[in-house]
């Protein structure tokens, strides 16, 4: 049993860091082993549970702890997604709750505790606020604790310390410059032109080259043109083989 489990952990790892060279630049951190788990950082586990989850998983899990699995993803899915987070909230609820009554059946008794419990009251706060369980995460805060950390001295007054930081730091810190609404063209160092519109990054190299069609299709972009005077436009193949 122990050799069939640190055999699956090893597939599960190398399923991970084979992702590394496919996850774009709009994830801040490349997938790692699991091995490296009590390094994750709250980002990393999101992006298993909201993304690559159901791929990485399956084969690993044993079939009825997988569906149990899909049960969590598809839930947080759904309220992740801007088309679907307020119309499907309460069928969202419905995944959660199922999968809140299954888990003694897997895991034993111990598992139904609190924190378990409020998932099924994240989609009650989708419903309230009317909006996305993105734009109400929780996973943000977690990128900003290194930054609090370094403005601690001591144990004395945290808080105290804290607030001085942070007037000291609006004290000093210029204005951030107002988002681009238009594609900044960028060269890396072998050459290869970029594009970088607000927060997302597009390239004709991996692993930004490739993107979601507004028809639904998925592209690969093969090449990026501008021509003076003209729009920027985009040279790539559909994923079916047909010429965009």
């Amino acid at each position: 049993m122990l050799a069939y489990q640190s055999r699956k952990k090893k597939q599960l790892s190398s399923r991970l860091e084979g992702l590394r060279r496919d996850t774009p630049s709009d994830f801040p951190r490349k997938p790692r082993g699991v091995d490296e788990i009590p390094w994750y950082k709250a980002n990393e586990f999101k992006f298993i549970l909201v993304y690559c989850g159901p791929i990485v998983l399956q084969g690993i899990l044993p079939p009825p702890l997988y569906k149990h699995f899909l049960l969590l993803h598809s839930a947080i899915r759904l309220l992740c997604w801007q088309e679907t987070a307020v119309s499907h909230a309460m069928y969202a609820k419905s995944l959660y709750t199922l999968f809140f009554n299954l888990l003694p059946k897997y895991y034993g008794a111990d598992s139904q505790i609190l924190n378990m419990h409020n998932l099924i009251h994240i989609a009650d706060d989708v419903i309230k606020y009317q909006c996305t369980l993105d734009e109400m995460s929780a996973f943000s805060f977690e990128s900003s604790m290194g930054k609090m950390k370094k403005m601690l001295r001591s144990a004395v007054n945290p808080l105290a310390q804290l607030c001085r930081g942070y007037a000291e730091k609006e004290d000093f810190t210029p204005p951030s410059p107002k988002l681009q609404t238009t594609p900044l063209l960028c060269r890396d160092p072998s050459g290869q032109i970029k594009v970088r519109y607000l927060d997302t990054k597009l390239s004709s190299s991996r692993p930004d080259n490739v993107v979601l069609l507004r028809s639904g299709d998925v592209a690969e972009i093969i090449d990026i043109v501008k021509e003076q005077g003209q729009p920027l436009s985009f040279v790539g193949l559909e994923e079916a083989g047909r010429h965009l």
